[in-house]
């Protein structure tokens, strides 16, 4: 009888300390989860990965305009809106998303048009931020 307490006081012991560890990794779960909740808030400088991009249009006539967008992985922070007259620059950002380990990466066209209005050509930006690896403009 006296063995059959032993193991049982041993098996008790030995799922307190399966709960303590469980524990532990909860906690360290839970602390991981704050700390991204803390990366995620805020301003755009919060984000894990963001990039800012100047775009300035170096033409004498025709206008920019954004008008296509693709994501494999983040989002617009800010997007620009309207014509990039010739001459001018504008600034777009984008960031991963909110709780989200992963980066940003993806790419914007630009529509440009001639001074009469008619589109006649693309200019296309792709870029990438993974959160392992290098930046890619």
């Amino acid at each position: 009888m006296a063995d059959l307490v032993k193991k049982i006081e041993d098996d008790i012991d030995g799922a307190e300390k399966n709960a303590d560890g469980l524990l532990k990794i909860g906690n360290n779960a839970i602390d991981f989860g704050q700390k991204i909740s803390k990366l995620s808030t805020g301003g755009i400088e919060g984000k894990r990965r963001r990039l800012k991009i100047n775009i300035k249009n170096d033409s004498t006539s025709e206008k920019l305009r954004l008008e296509e967008s693709w994501f494999g992985s983040g989002r617009f922070w800010n997007q620009i809106r309207g014509f990039i007259e010739p001459g001018k620059g504008e600034v777009f950002s984008v960031c991963n998303k909110d709780y989200c380990l992963t980066g940003v990466s993806g790419g914007v066209g630009f529509k440009v048009y001639a001074n009469n209005g008619e589109p006649v050509g693309w200019l296309i930006c792709v870029f990438s931020h993974p959160s392992l690896g290098k930046i890619t403009l």
